[in-house]
């Protein structure tokens, strides 16, 4: 969301729920402009059916299709979500995972008019699919984070527009070893081009989360032979931070 403000794009963020964990400091900014659906009322649903478009029977049968949410809970929040993005002048809804967040976004910007996508990651396309060849089928393009997702997208529905983005890192924040950032060990693109390659060297990056498995990753590395066991470089940030260096200057 960064990353589209600063190419100039108006963003309105908009969730189910409001999280009560913890949360990166970076992202402050963000969740104070989210908008959660969880809040608002059955009033704003009906608020909602003020922009309802000819696009509603295509909302509506894809209602009836899907079978990853109750259809009374994806109608509500849909015209909760059409009420909330319009009046916000929002043209285009984008979903952050291929479940219900892509179900939602459906259903409301074909109630609505407006164009809608989703971005897959992993778990969402690979563990723990809903009704993925039905929603490749109704959205305006998807986005995929590797050229497989992207053929695996094609082979399940051949017609749609895939769009192939890769994750990112905002090079800006991160330095290597722990050290203060400074210009001397600011990491650039630049320098990452110049990183020459080694073999036996995997590079996560994500945020620091229990649902990453990242211990369950370091506890297998541990019962590799030294002689084999390849090198690991995290490039993140979150909640297991702390707990993970620990355990890496421990092992």
């Amino acid at each position: 969301m960064r990353n589209m403000q600063l190419c100039g794009h108006d963003i309105q963020p908009i969730a189910f729920h409001r999280h009560q964990g913890q949360y990166q400091a970076q992202d402050q900014a963000l969740k104070d402009c989210t908008l959660f659906l969880s809040e608002h009322s059955k009033l704003c649903a009906f608020k909602g059916l003020a922009y309802i478009d000819l696009g509603m029977l295509k909302a509506i049968k894809f209602s009836f299709l899907q079978q990853g949410l109750p259809f009374n809970s994806l109608i509500a929040n849909a015209f909760k979500l059409v009420y909330l993005a319009k009046k916000n002048n929002c043209t285009h809804f984008h979903a952050h995972f291929a479940q219900g967040a892509a179900a939602t976004a459906i259903v409301a910007a074909r109630l609505c008019g407006a164009t809608v996508s989703f971005v897959g990651h992993g778990y969402d396309i690979y563990a723990n699919p809903k009704d993925l060849k039905l929603k490749l089928n109704a959205v305006d393009f998807a986005i995929a984070v590797c050229q497989d997702m992207v053929n695996d997208f094609k082979q399940l529905a051949p017609n749609v527009a895939v769009l192939l983005v890769y994750c990112g890192v905002e090079l800006d924040r991160f330095s290597s070893n722990h050290s203060p950032m400074t210009e001397q060990n600011a990491i650039t693109a630049e320098s990452v081009r110049n990183i020459p390659c080694k073999k036996n060297k995997l590079l996560f990056i994500g945020r620091l989360c229990e649902t990453k498995g990242l211990f369950t990753l370091l506890h297998a590395l541990k019962l590799l032979p030294k002689t084999k066991r390849p090198v690991i470089d995290l490039v993140g940030d979150g909640v297991l931070k702390s707990d993970l260096l620990q355990f890496a200057d421990a092992h």
